[in-house]
């Protein structure tokens, strides 16, 4: 494809350059910056059969970029997941239903541990560009590490974003606030000493096992 024009703007304060190029069958064609290929979620390049063609899209979606509304929440996302025993209530029904799809462990290969229990959470920003939904991981500033930090001065307790990230339907969002977070933290600290407890259990001789097993020492260590 042969060069034959270029479209020069400015976006978000910055000069940017983007070459019009041409095919031997007379189609036009334009790259459009990123930034706005991620915001809008449009695809990459501008088509057209005439010059004046590509400069009009292109352009709409650039005025689309410039005008589009774009609000943020701070949020925290929540993941449970259970397989096996742990799917079922105390009197042997099932917890989910029909909502096995969301909450039920996936089983993958040969692994035959069935019974499965997963908790975890993590704090978001939700960032919508009109109708366009994105999320990102976000992460305080005393706790951003990047190859800018000597330029970028973050605030210490304010949330910034980290990255993109996957939420899904799988996920419940609830509004951010410290004392849910704490909360969280606390359940999450429960379930990681029952895992630490049932690991130095089982990381023993079998004889230690059966012993504690036999003798109930174990049950005794659990209603503690």
């Amino acid at each position: 494809m042969a060069k034959i024009s270029k479209i020069e703007f400015i976006l978000d304060g910055k000069r940017y350059s983007e070459d019009i190029i041409c095919n031997s069958k007379g189609e036009f064609r334009v790259g459009l910056p990123r930034i706005i290929v991620q915001k809008l979620q449009v695809h990459l390049w501008v088509d057209g059969y005439s010059l004046e063609e590509v400069k009009r899209k292109f352009n709409d979606v650039l005025e689309k970029y410039r005008n589009a509304l774009t609000t943020k929440e701070l949020l925290i996302a929540i993941r449970y997941a259970s397989g096996g025993m742990y799917s079922y209530k105390k009197d042997g029904g099932t917890l989910f239903n029909h909502n096995a799809s969301i909450f039920n462990f996936e089983s993958r290969g040969s692994d035959r541990l069935y019974d499965k229990l997963g908790f975890t959470f993590e704090v978001v920003i939700k960032e919508t560009v009109d109708t366009v939904v994105k999320y990102h991981k976000a992460t305080k500033g005393k706790d951003l590490k990047g190859m800018f930090d000597d330029i970028v001065k973050y605030e210490p307790e304010v949330y910034y974003e980290d990255g993109g990230c996957d939420i899904d339907k799988k996920w419940k969002l609830i509004p951010f606030n410290e004392e849910s977070l704490k909360t969280l933290e606390v359940v999450a600290e429960q379930i990681r000493k029952a895992s630490e407890f049932l690991f130095n259990f089982i990381n023993q001789d079998e004889k230690v096992i059966s012993d504690s097993l036999a003798s109930g020492t174990m049950k005794t260590l659990l209603l503690s």
